[in-house]
């Protein structure tokens, strides 16, 4: 087919090309994970809601439901590299209505992923300050204060942030490293492997499952390297995938190992109920100087602002996508020319997260239980969601489509990836309240989780209005700016994989 060159006003609508390695995109989805505080609060979280030593296994059993579903969509990534990753994916494969819908859940989620952390941060920051210069400075402000920062950051050039997160990361990897030595060389009587036996977990039933999907949250963001597809040199964005899911599930399952070799794993649950989110700096504080305690803690900052910072890229990227294809407005698509960064995105991220702190500050509601914890688990489930729809369009559209992939990639992958979601997106729908630490059959045990159902619901509605009214813009949804180019000059044409399978979608719906 013959591309047309355009405008070169059209630049505003690109993102910089071909800024980030491997290992920069790597760490940089590591680190929306935020390890230290899946570390020194997920896994106590996992072992008070559950009751189960065996946490280390959930972990590794989650990763391996989340290998499955990476197969899959890092094949149809391949084709189609675009931001806004998950909204693109269920295009493709499922079509343009369900990608709004998606696309909508998406913002919404990573935005609440955002703010949650903020709103841990504001708590944890606003804790150092004072213990270390005075002044109590409220949660709420540090949040905002962060926010700023963030905000700025995104509008720069994506490897600077890389850079920054990168720094942030190495230290609290090295702290948590450090931490398992020393628990592993103080084990509470002798070194034991019980916590590490599958049986305990598997024979566990439902709170196994609930166990998994705590485990869950704490791998989220590893999907996110595809976001970065257009912005990523050759090779780099499943690389990261499959890289950042393997460290990410091996470092939790040490830690969570070297935790319960440290208090005994019949004393480890109720350590957890004890010491909460101190539980980890309670094992190794006899045997470490209070300073390191305290950069500890300090890391434990760095790691929430590391991450939101992370977040607040991807949603940016998101707004981007949808800006750029017309399901949102078209101001949200566009780049500075000076970084290639998607300035009106990064914005508009920032607007709906503040927004979200405001609604929480106006409330009244606790930062650390209502925005922190809340925040955190309602987007993972949104992001759950997604994931699962995105095995199911990998399905559809290797049906159609299949070339160079292998059975594996197009069918049995897939299907086992979207069962194993499927489970742990209805267990996460039942024990919801449990999870963000509220009765389960209360108001906002129900609210929350319908909250993503009503996002989608509104996404279904404006795709079905963008086709009745505007065939043009509808014609765009999921086409990832392959009706742009960088400039006057000619694109050169793209191979025929990159053509018919990206631009020819799920169906008209």
């Amino acid at each position: 087919m013959a591309v047309q060159a355009f405008p070169a006003s059209a630049v505003t609508n690109r993102l910089a090309r071909n800024r980030l390695s491997w290992g920069t995109l790597g760490g940089y989805v590591v680190a929306l994970a935020a390890p230290l505080t899946v570390v020194g609060a997920g896994l106590t979280n996992g072992w008070a809601v559950t009751g189960l030593t065996s946490i280390p296994i959930a972990y590794l059993a989650v990763a391996l439901i989340l290998w499955w579903f990476a197969v899959g969509y890092v094949a149809l990534g391949r084709r189609i590299p675009n931001a806004g990753a998950l909204y693109v994916t269920i295009a493709a494969g499922i079509g343009r209505i369900a990608a709004v819908a998606a696309g909508l859940v998406a913002v919404v989620s990573y935005a609440a992923m955002e703010a949650g952390l903020l709103g841990g941060f504001g708590v944890a920051g606003g804790r150092q300050i004072a213990e270390l210069f005075g002044p109590n400075i409220s949660p709420w402000w540090m949040a905002i204060a962060a926010l700023v920062v963030i905000t700025v950051l995104g509008v720069l050039k994506v490897n600077l942030a890389g850079r920054m997160l990168a720094v942030a990361l190495v230290a609290e990897i090295l702290a948590i490293l450090v931490f398992d030595v020393i628990e592993i060389a103080h084990p509470h009587g002798s070194v034991s492997l019980a916590a590490l036996n599958p049986l305990e977990l598997f024979g566990g039933g439902g709170t196994a499952l609930v166990g998994m999907v705590i485990a869950l949250t704490g791998l989220v963001g590893f999907e996110d390297s595809y976001n970065y597809s257009e912005e990523a040199k050759k090779g780099a964005p499943w690389i990261a995938v499959y890289g950042a899911l393997a460290f990410t599930a091996a470092i939790y399952a040490l830690s969570a190992w070297a935790m319960t070799v440290a208090a005994g794993p019949g004393n480890v649950v109720a350590g957890a109920g004890k010491y909460a989110d101190q539980y980890l700096f309670h094992l190794v504080s006899p045997y470490v100087p209070s300073w390191s305690l305290r950069i500890a803690q300090i890391l434990l900052c760095t790691s929430l602002l590391a991450a939101a910072i992370g977040f607040s890229n991807t949603g940016a990227r998101y707004f981007f996508a949808l800006g750029r294809d017309r399901v949102l407005p078209g101001v949200f698509g566009r780049t500075w020319s000076r970084t290639a960064a998607p300035a009106g995105g990064a914005v508009a991220q920032s607007v709906l997260v503040l927004g979200i702190i405001v609604v929480m500050v106006s409330q009244g509601a606790d930062p650390e239980t209502a925005l922190f914890f809340g925040g955190t688990v309602f987007a993972g489930y949104g992001v759950l969601l997604l994931m699962t729809l995105c095995c199911i369009a990998a399905l559809v559209y290797f049906a159609r489509k299949r070339r160079a992939e292998n059975l594996w990639q197009a069918r049995i992958a897939p299907v086992l990836g979207f069962l194993g979601l499927a489970v742990i997106a209805a267990v996460t729908t039942i024990n919801f309240g449990t999870l963000v630490g509220i009765p389960n059959g209360s108001f906002w045990a129900r609210a929350l989780p319908a909250g993503i159902g009503a996002v989608a619901v509104l996404g279904i509605v404006w795709g079905l209005l963008r086709r009745a009214t505007n065939r043009t813009a509808y014609g765009r949804i999921g086409q990832g700016g392959r009706h742009l180019t960088a400039g006057p000059a000619a694109v050169p044409e793209p191979s025929p994989a990159a053509t018919s399978e990206a631009v020819v979608l799920g169906g008209d719906g």
